[in-house]
């Protein structure tokens, strides 16, 4: 089956099925809300395909295209050369994948971030195992002026594997970092300071986190 052909976009709120292959092309997006589930693969070539019902196939890889949504996948998942991963797309959302997924090195994952009800950070869940690559672009389309110890959970996975080739992150004000070690540990990134040890030097005395400590010698 051959989706998006004449490049416009369309929503199915029907359920796909059927022992054959889902083909997602056009410029155009696709979006599924129903249940579907599709006995061979599934492969989004061009455009974009929302998955904001379920997905299941045998796996779905993403080429030169996007997968966005806030629906649940059920099968393993690949995001190859030019492939991007936007987890909820534009709006608030969890994209759950109940199995395993792997972000290609020239791949790249898009998500936003937040605190409260109405602009909360957007995540994928439910990984078994997560092998990391590409670029991790992370958006903040609420303006949140971020602080010292904020932290956001942007992947739940059982197993996390390799690292992200590079990254966009939004600014920080003074004294502020990124931290993304945690995402091999837990799928979090977090906002910490940026203490450099040893850092300045003056009058026989070195700063170290926030506080003058005498050297002597």
């Amino acid at each position: 089956l051959t989706v998006g052909g004449n490049h416009s976009s369309a929503t199915y709120a029907g359920n796909l099925s059927g022992p054959g292959n889902l083909i997602k092309t056009g410029a155009g997006s696709f979006t599924l809300t129903g249940s579907s589930v599709i006995g061979g693969t599934a492969t989004i070539s061009n455009g974009m395909l929302a998955v904001n019902g379920s997905l299941s196939s045998s796996a779905l890889a993403v080429r030169g295209s996007i997968l966005s949504g806030r629906g649940t996948i059920n099968g393993p998942v690949s995001v190859e050369t030019d492939g991007t991963l936007w987890p909820g797309g534009a709006g608030d959302g969890q994209l759950t994948i109940n199995n395993s997924l792997n972000l290609g090195t020239v791949s790249s994952t898009v998500i936003r971030v937040g605190r409260n009800f109405t602009n909360f950070n957007n995540a994928i869940s439910g990984i078994s195992q997560l092998t990391y690559g590409g670029t991790l672009m992370i958006t903040n389309p609420g303006n949140i002026i971020f602080a010292a110890g904020d932290s956001f959970k942007l992947f739940d996975a059982a197993q996390y594997l390799g690292a992200f080739n590079s990254s966009n992150l939004p600014a920080l004000g003074t004294g502020l970092k990124w931290d993304l070690v945690g995402l091999t540990n837990n799928g979090t990134i977090r906002v910490v300071p940026f203490w450099s040890v040893p850092a300045v030097f003056a009058d026989n005395m070195v700063l170290q986190r926030g506080r003058s400590v005498p050297v002597w010698g």
